[in-house]
């Protein structure tokens, strides 16, 4: 049965016969069989099904019509080269592609079909087929069923009907949420959680620039305000090689008991 489609749709790409004229305002057209053959045969060679190569096939068509009025209109009579630049070529191929006369010649040699009328047209008179084979499909009237009215018609545009989905609730910052977390682990009387971008400054603050009469790192200078420890910290230890804070533990204000 697929086979039998094939060469019935093959059967509606046809030939001239006789040639068609077609009326052009720099003189008529001659598609003949010559010209729909061979735009026929190159858009066969694309194997892409009719109605997609249906496009294929008109600029085959164009082109030949428009080579046949090149080479009456520029012809040199003392048999030199063709008198028309390529743009007088552009001009008269964009006058035959406008043509409606060309466009009714291409649907008649190439028409678009759909497929409730090529089924229909099949089995009214079915071809390609034993005669036992088209006796049983043959049918003359009557209404399609609904399962295959649903094959050939597209599915309704659910963009226009359905609701569109509320977008995703945004992930928190995974670095602050982990910062958080540390610093409620660590300390239980611990303040409210800080932005990283506060932390990082609060880290710089708890190391003062250094001198050349002291250690690197040790500081030198005393504490502010705004870096006092928590009210549960042990009393400061005097600075030195006796002390046991700077030496064994990282200085970090948030994240570290007793502050800066």
């Amino acid at each position: 049965m697929a086979d039998a489609l094939a060469r019935y749709v093959r059967d509606r790409q046809t030939l001239p016969d006789p040639a068609i004229v077609i009326e052009h305002d720099d003189g008529d057209l001659v598609l003949d069989r010559d010209i729909a053959s061979e735009a026929g045969h190159k858009a066969r060679e694309t194997g892409l099904p009719h109605n997609l190569a249906r496009p294929h096939f008109a600029f085959r068509v164009i082109d030949s019509l428009t080579d046949q009025l090149v080479d009456r209109i520029g012809a040199d009579p003392l048999g030199g080269p063709n008198l028309l630049g390529a743009d007088d070529v552009a001009q008269l191929g964009k006058a035959i592609a406008v043509n409606p006369e060309v466009h009714a010649a291409i649907a008649e040699l190439w028409p678009v079909l759909t497929p409730q009328q090529l089924v229909a047209d099949f089995l009214s008179d079915p071809v390609h087929l034993s005669e036992a084979d088209a006796a049983a499909i043959r049918r003359t009237d009557g209404e399609w069923t609904p399962p295959t009215c649903r094959c050939w018609t597209r599915p309704p545009n659910s963009s226009a009907t359905t609701t569109r989905r509320p977008a995703p609730p945004r992930r928190p910052n995974a670095r602050s949420a982990s910062s958080t977390h540390r610093a409620s682990s660590t300390s239980p009387t611990a303040p409210a959680p800080r932005s990283s971008r506060t932390a990082r400054t609060r880290s710089r603050r708890c190391w003062p620039p250094t001198t050349s009469s002291t250690p690197s790192g040790w500081p030198t200078a005393p504490r502010s305000a705004t870096t006092a420890a928590p009210p549960n910290a042990p009393p400061p230890t005097a600075p030195g090689p006796s002390a046991t804070s700077s030496w064994t533990r990282p200085r970090s204000c948030p994240r570290w008991r007793g502050g800066c």
